[in-house]
């Protein structure tokens, strides 16, 4: 009799108790159902739509428009400061500038709704959706207020004719600002992949291609980092930074359409 009650196996918990317990051939339970999506995510989803919907309307401006009016690398200063100048004064500059701005609130009502979707996802007690979000934040934040400073600077002081040395020393604020994004990218970037992407079936958010996608922007955005040290990964950072919008506008694109289901 002791060595019978020493060999039976103790119960845990309750789970374990039940499974002893059910007879043989009844299926275990499913498990039970995640909390269902709000439905005002799909404002934050629709937002993320929007936000990249800028990035693509200004990436279009900068080649189409800006590209060609801008002077040829190595101008000297005063023809970088007369070109400044002119951007001054051009309805088109200002009106890019203000959709870079313009992403603030729509970005922010975005990771507001996928920091939502990662605690369902990720489960009580995980570190991945708050720091998500803080770096959400912090990208939403970032490139918009170093737009407007450097506009402010750099335009101003070429349109008064300050000397040409001090108008291209506050040129490349903004592709320093893509730079330090970097690493907020990496972090937002990786962090969705590795919650959103990973289970079977209708349990898995993302589709294998733009969770594998988001590993290589994420870490193309942590080499971009490296044009803080050396102006050369200006060639990495800024592709990086566009990468990591197009690839937000997907993961935006899939969440609408699959609201209701997230996991």
């Amino acid at each position: 009799m002791t060595t019978q009650t020493l060999s039976a196996p103790a119960a845990t918990d309750g789970h374990a108790s039940l499974q002893r317990a059910r007879p043989a051939g009844h299926p275990a339970p499913a498990p039970a159902p995640l909390p269902a999506a709000p439905p005002s995510e799909r404002l934050a989803w629709a937002s993320g739509v929007a936000a990249g919907a800028c990035t693509l309307g200004l990436t279009a401006l900068f080649l189409g428009y800006f590209l060609p009016r801008m002077p040829p690398f190595g101008a000297p200063p005063a023809a970088i400061a007369a070109a400044y100048a002119a951007f001054g004064r051009d309805l088109v500059y200002r009106l890019a500038s203000y959709l870079i701005q313009a992403q603030l609130p729509l970005f922010l009502v975005f990771f507001a709704g996928l920091r939502g979707a990662l605690r369902r996802a990720e489960g009580p007690g995980g570190v991945l959706a708050p720091a998500v979000f803080g770096a959400g934040v912090a990208l939403a934040v970032a490139s918009p207020l170093v737009a407007m400073v450097e506009d402010h600077l750099l335009l101003g002081t070429a349109g008064a004719g300050v000397d040409p040395r001090v108008v291209v020393a506050f040129d490349g604020l903004v592709p320093r600002a893509f730079a330090l994004d970097g690493f907020a990218q990496a972090l937002v970037i990786g962090g969705t992949a590795a919650v959103l992407g990973r289970g079977d079936g209708a349990r898995r958010v993302l589709p294998r291609w733009l969770a594998a996608a988001g590993w290589v922007v994420a870490a193309l955005s942590l080499v971009g980092t490296g044009m803080l040290l050396d102006a050369r990964l200006l060639a990495v950072s800024h592709p990086a930074m566009l990468l990591s919008r197009l690839w937000l506008l997907a993961l935006a694109l899939v969440l609408l359409r699959r609201t209701g289901r997230v996991a």
